[in-house]
């Protein structure tokens, strides 16, 4: 863990029950047929990220990677960032997100 988390409360009850209501009105907002696209407040868009997502997928999330010169959308092997991500209203996602 690094000092930004330690400042910013990553990983403490706070935060972990922030992310935890945050999903659970995103599973609402599924459940009622809404597809969602999920933004914090504190990140910015530069540019519509619409374009460089692959909406072909049930779920598209960016990686939580911090430091790295690019961010992007792959995360086979890494955790998705809960402050930013598209998800598609359908069985497997509500499912996924339960």
């Amino acid at each position: 863990m690094s000092s930004t988390d330690v400042q910013t409360g990553f990983q403490k009850p706070e935060f972990n029950h922030l992310v935890m209501t945050k999903i659970r009105l995103v599973l609402v907002l599924l459940s009622l047929g809404f597809n969602v696209l999920l933004n914090d407040v504190d990140i910015v868009w530069l540019e519509d990220p619409i374009p460089h997502m692959p909406l072909d997928a049930d779920l598209v999330g960016q990686n939580g990677a911090l430091f790295r010169p690019k961010l992007g959308f792959d995360v086979r092997n890494e955790a998705i960032n809960t402050g930013f991500y598209f998800v598609k209203s359908n069985h497997r996602t509500i499912n996924f997100m339960k």
